[in-house]
């Protein structure tokens, strides 16, 4: 049996480790900001210096790269176009290969069809593997 005592003291335990957490996501944001505006500085600098990369002696070496990026396709309409664009050019196998579900939506999904199934215990999805369990902790201060 556990006791109400063991009980607060390991809620003791998460909640000054959830507050320990936070504090260094908090430095672990701001280093992350400096990070950026130093690299956004060096790259600036190279740009007026007209290099490519430069070799700090007993440092290392900074390299300025470029490369195009794109965002995923948002609309239906955008998403219909980029994969028929792809099955033209590309073929079906190339085109199921890009085409990918967000895991959190994925589960919303998974989950409505659940709630919705007539049968339960026989409910699959075709082409997912069987479901495991995850349990999770709350916590809220009081």
């Amino acid at each position: 049996m556990v006791s109400t005592k063991e009980l607060n003291d390991e809620v003791k335990k998460y909640h000054e480790s959830r507050k320990d957490y936070e504090a260094k996501k908090k430095v672990s944001n701001a280093a992350d900001a400096k990070v950026k505006e130093l690299k956004g500085k060096l790259i600036k600098m190279l740009e007026e210096a007209e290099v490519d990369s430069y070799i700090a002696p007993g440092i290392g070496r900074i390299s300025r790269t470029e490369s195009l990026k794109v965002s995923t396709p948002k609309t239906l309409t955008d998403k219909d176009a980029f994969f028929s664009y792809i099955r033209a050019k590309l073929g079906e196998d190339v085109a199921l290969n890009y085409t990918t579900v967000n895991y959190n939506s994925l589960n919303s999904l998974y989950n409505e069809l659940y709630e919705d199934a007539e049968n339960k215990a026989s409910f699959i999805v075709p082409g997912l593997e069987a479901p495991r369990l995850e349990i999770n902790l709350s916590f809220r201060k009081e």
